[in-house]
């Protein structure tokens, strides 16, 4: 071989990384939306092994590779090289998945963040050179301001055609920056994730030359991912116990682990087992989290930054760096992203979060900051008073947001949310933020019960607003009597709380006497039914039927079907049958909606097609709606709400646009944890400086025909109650309304 080649190669297989100029004429060189596979057409896990085996390098340079000569430029080789190295200096740090990074700051200091990029690489690249011309990194990627910081949030791979480039290139900002950059795991960086989605095709097709293994390159990747952090943790050291948090899924507990306080303002690390479930009195307060958003589940991040629902109180941010072709096509994400988090050394709570962007369909523009807010209030720093003023005020909820009713909880939760994220965008209450700290109860009353005792031992709070469920607020009765919290808004029309000597309690809409009452008239006054079966839930509705026993005797009937089932039954076959055995007219389905829906199932169409269906508003979910639908049946039901598609109601008509700007869908339950939180926080308003239950209860007890946004609320102190309209459904027919 020539001297002057081989003095060549030992040069170039010696370079240490590439310049930015030498990664963009990588880039250039590959389509950044390469075509897929044809065949297999799967927007989860998008297969571009088609193209992917046109990217192989040609027999001479395979060779040449095999033998660890690299070139001056990326090739697979040069992943794989860069990968053993990041990992090896890693594993001798002894990181590991449970990991914590830890950051005290004492000067202003900025972390740029890119969320998934999902194998962006060409997006990712153009953030990198943007902050290159901003003189934020060198060439080669060394972060040139000692008070600044990367971090690479998490799913940096697979889903897009180029997990290798951009694994690389990572790896390479990494190894220029160990004390300020830091990667994150996501999902896809966990467990061996990664091995169901494409970046095993790709190092499969592209670095199978250098590796006989089944997965090329597996062992040092599962190397590399093995010391990535759980997640950054900062405070200022005028504030150690208050943080802003970077954790890809989020905190599991309300509170952070109290850590050794330092005043080392590099990043440091520690591992923990467990470092977010702990007491308020054992832990820290977490001020800001930002994580990824479920792209399965919200499409909020359209632009690269979405304000989420608070987690334990935290104001909630997601950020995502992926315009790959799935996200652009069902994300209509068309974005290259990023945020600058600027930590406050002298208020913690002064944070600031800023989306940097470029539009994709702008060629000839660069980055430009598209806003800045406040990161605890979400407040643009434009507004008037973007930082939280004095307290927060922190409301409660017991939701069953894991089992029992879940589906229900979490979308009372997104509607509360939705209300208080806007309220707190607008100002909060007279400038101070409002946090909302739900805790699951998973629809049992010891839960409940815990969870109340953990809100007042802790002195979090005493204000609860649209806990879900009759049996689970049954629990709180002693505390509701005794006024030692206050319950707005409970999501249940159970006429059990419909008592004067709960004074800790505003139910803010209807009952569920009402509801039936109103069925059972126009059922037998306008359509002769006398024939009535009752399917309906033990737990929470006995005081329903009570009502039934005592009503139909007052329009001669004697003689019903009861079918009761109790919580979590699963197989209705017996119930179904002591229905197909009887003569009746009319069927109330008075369960949740997975129990109705189970139980027409299991009774058939053929059986129910004839005879008159109704249900409450426990029942008329969305999906109940769809399910009926569906089935080409016809019920009767009644909500203690408007309906949320199509009402002209003031409230409803804000909830819409409210949900719309959130990318939620509507549904009865949102709309009412909406109405309920909108209503909470407009009386605080009239509170005055004093905001407690007390005031709270007070200012709703004062509430005599008062017209609130197109409802009309009057204060029964018999019934605790302000609202006692229903609204009727029948299909064909316009919704009526009875009070």
């Amino acid at each position: 071989m020539d001297k002057g080649l081989l003095f060549f190669v030992g040069i170039a297989s010696t370079v240490y990384g590439l310049t930015l100029d030498g990664w963009k004429k990588h880039s250039m060189s590959i389509p950044e939306f390469p075509s897929l596979h044809t065949t297999t057409m799967n927007w989860f896990d998008p297969d571009y092994s088609d193209f992917l085996k046109t990217m192989r390098p040609s027999l001479f340079k395979q060779i040449l590779q095999r033998f660890g000569i690299k070139g001056n430029e990326w090739s697979p080789l040069f992943f794989k090289n860069i990968i053993t190295e990041i990992a090896n200096k890693r594993l001798i740090c002894k990181n590991d998945f449970n990991t914590i990074g830890l950051l005290t700051v004492n000067q202003p200091t900025h972390i740029f963040v890119w969320g998934d990029t999902h194998a962006a690489f060409h997006s990712l690249l153009r953030g990198l050179s943007y902050l290159y011309q901003e003189n934020v990194i060198n060439e080669m990627g060394k972060i040139l301001d000692k008070n600044n910081y990367f971090i690479f949030h998490g799913d940096q791979i697979s889903r897009g055609a180029y997990s290798m480039e951009t694994l690389s290139l990572i790896a390479q900002i990494l190894l220029e920056n160990p004390e300020h950059a830091l990667y994150i795991k996501g999902n896809h960086e966990s467990d061996q994730y990664w091995h169901n989605f494409g970046l095993k095709r790709e190092l499969r097709i592209r670095a199978s030359y250098l590796e006989s293994s089944f997965i090329p390159c597996n062992k040092i990747i599962e190397d590399f991912f093995s010391t990535l952090s759980t997640a950054l943790c900062v405070n200022n050291i005028k504030q150690p116990d208050q943080y802003v948090m970077f954790c890809f899924n989020g905190a599991d507990g309300p509170y952070l682990k109290k850590f050794i306080h330092s005043d080392q303002t590099t990043l440091r690390f520690e591992h923990h087992d467990d470092f977010t479930n702990f007491t308020p009195k054992e832990g820290a307060v977490i001020e800001c989290l930002i994580k990824t958003e479920e792209w399965m589940k919200q499409h909020r991040a359209k632009q690269g930054l979405a304000l989420l629902d608070q987690t334990f109180g935290a104001t909630t941010w997601a950020v995502l760096s992926s315009p790959i072709e799935v996200h652009r096509k069902y994300y209509n994400l068309h974005n290259d992203a990023f945020i600058k988090v600027s930590i406050d050394p002298e208020n913690i709570r002064k944070t600031t979060i800023s989306l940097y962007a470029h539009d994709l369909e702008d060629q000839t523009s660069s980055f430009k900051v598209i806003e800045s807010y406040n990161a605890i209030t979400a407040r643009p720093l434009t507004s008037n008073i973007p930082d939280p003023v004095g307290d927060d005020i922190v409301i409660g909820s017991n939701l069953s947001l894991v089992q029992g009713i879940p589906i229900m909880g979490e979308r009372v939760k997104t509607g509360i949310s939705v209300a208080i994220n806007a309220q707190n965008r607008n100002g909060g209450i007279n400038g101070r933020h409002i946090r909302f700290f739900p805790l699951n109860d998973d629809y049992t009353q010891y839960k409940t019960l815990e969870n109340i005792e953990f809100y007042l031992n802790n002195g979090i709070t005493d204000n609860l607003i649209a806990s879900t469920g009759s049996p689970t607020l049954e629990a709180s009765i002693e505390y509701l009597k005794n006024k030692k919290i206050v319950t707005i808004g409970p999501i249940t029309g159970d006429v059990v709380f419909l008592d004067p000597t709960l004074k800790g309690l505003i139910n803010v809409t209807g009952s569920y006497d009402t509801e039936i009452e109103t069925h059972l008239n126009t059922l037998i006054k306008d359509h002769a039914v006398k024939k009535f079966a009752f399917f309906y839930q033990i737990e929470g509705l006995s005081n329903v039927m009570k009502l039934i026993r005592k009503i139909l005797p007052q329009h001669g009937i004697t003689q019903w079907l009861e079918i009761p089932y109790t919580k979590g039954t699963i197989n209705f076959q017996k119930e179904a049958q002591k229905l197909k055995s009887a003569q009746i007219d009319a069927v109330g389905i008075l369960g949740i909606s997975q129990a109705g829906q189970s139980f027409i199932r299991e009774v058939g169409l053929e059986f129910l097609s004839t005879k008159a269906l109704f249900g409450h508003s426990f029942l008329g979910d969305e999906s109940f709606h769809q399910f009926i639908k569906q089935k080409g049946l016809v019920i009767e039901l009644s909500r203690r709400v408007p309906n949320p598609l199509t009402s002209t109601i003031a409230i409803v008509e804000q909830y819409r646009v409210a949900m719309t700007e959130n990318d939620e869908l509507f549904g009865a339950d949102s709309l009412e944890g909406y109405i309920v939180a909108r209503l909470v926080i407009d009386l605080m308003l009239q509170c005055g400086p004093t905001i407690n239950k007390d005031t709270i209860i007070a200012q709703a007890e004062s509430l005599i025909n008062f017209e609130w946004h197109g409802l009309k609320f009057n204060f029964d102190p018999a019934k605790r109650t302000l609202l006692k309209t229903i609204w009727l459904e029948i299909p064909s027919q316009e919704p009526m309304e009875f009070n």
